[in-house]
């Protein structure tokens, strides 16, 4: 099987057997996902692979609406219904794991960090390296609302990788790690979170802190 199928199938099956042994506080608590518990999370994950149109109310605000009526309608199946469908696995079958290996990691990522306050093991071996891979690539979009200028470095400190961008425009280019002014360091599972936009829960490190591009990273809405 392929690393991106694996990394999908277990956080999958993480998630699952998570919610499996939740009583109703747990459902309630809160996750990651601002304004999001436990049970709209499950919601959506469902939603958004049973209903594809109305997932891409997620990226699109016009289309927000039919992927919220979407989430409502799988959560008035109940919790147990909910977690059924999750653990059935996407309609599409594997052509669905370019899309569920990020999504699934960070949504258990969501769910832990929240208050459930579970720690999950770092990513390691073939899983770190798929989320480098994800993580150089999304990063060209998710700093598109960073108006600032400069070079941004991310540094893995897991593995001594890292790689460079010049933001300011509507897609970051590559860069050399040596002219950065900013430097953005930690292990390759926090590094991917704060570029997905959870930038309060990771551990990393942006340097220095009082230059302007790293003031304009802090407040920009980063992500996908």
């Amino acid at each position: 099987m392929s690393t991106m199928h694996d990394v999908h199938a277990s956080n999958r099956a993480w998630i699952v057997e998570t919610l499996a042994g939740l009583d109703d506080a747990g459902w309630t608590s809160w996750t990651l996902c601002a304004g999001w518990d436990v049970e709209d999370l499950t919601a959506h994950l469902v939603a958004r692979e049973r209903h594809q149109i109305a997932a891409a109310g997620i990226v699109v605000p016009a289309l927000r609406p039919m992927h919220e009526r979407a989430m409502a309608r799988e959560a008035a199946r109940g919790r147990e219904a909910l977690v059924e469908r999750l653990a059935a696995g996407p309609p599409l079958g594997r052509l669905m794991d370019w899309a569920n290996a990020l999504e699934f990691w960070i949504h258990a990522e969501d769910v832990a960090r929240g208050g459930l306050g579970i720690e999950r093991d770092e990513p390691e071996g073939r899983e770190a390296d798929l989320l480098w891979r994800i993580l150089t690539r999304n990063a060209r979009f998710a700093f598109r609302s960073v108006d600032t200028g400069g070079v941004l470095a991310i540094a893995d400190t897991g593995s001594g990788r890292e790689v460079a961008f010049r933001l300011g425009g509507r897609i970051a280019r590559g860069a050399d790690p040596a002219a950065a002014d900013v430097r953005l360091t930690g292990s390759v599972g926090e590094l991917t979170l704060w570029v997905s936009g959870r930038t309060q829960a990771p551990q990393v490190t942006l340097s220095p802190g009082e230059h302007p591009l790293a003031a304009a990273l802090a407040a920009a809405r980063l992500g996908i």
